[in-house]
């Protein structure tokens, strides 16, 4: 797995936001999953609705909504695989 661009999403206690990966082209299939930055919040994230949508120049966007269910701040990096 290897970290988005090092990009730190920082979610506020109880808050949720859709965020979204985009690739210059499709990469096949891929996972994308929220990886906390500190233990305590490992099990305070969810994510939901995920979904791929690719548009007819050839780029793809990865979407999904994330959910702090902590009464603290959370920091999380989107930490990626695929079968590039």
């Amino acid at each position: 797995m290897s970290s988005i661009d090092g990009v730190v999403i920082i979610l506020g206690p109880n808050a949720s936001a859709t965020w979204g990966v985009e690739w210059p082209s499709y990469p096949g299939l891929a996972v994308v999953v929220p990886e906390p930055l500190h233990p305590s919040h490992e099990h305070a994230i969810r994510y939901t609705e995920p979904y791929v949508k690719k548009f007819a120049d050839g780029r793809a966007r990865y979407m999904m909504r994330l959910t702090n269910l902590s009464s603290e701040t959370a920091h999380l990096q989107l930490r990626w695989s695929s079968n590039m």
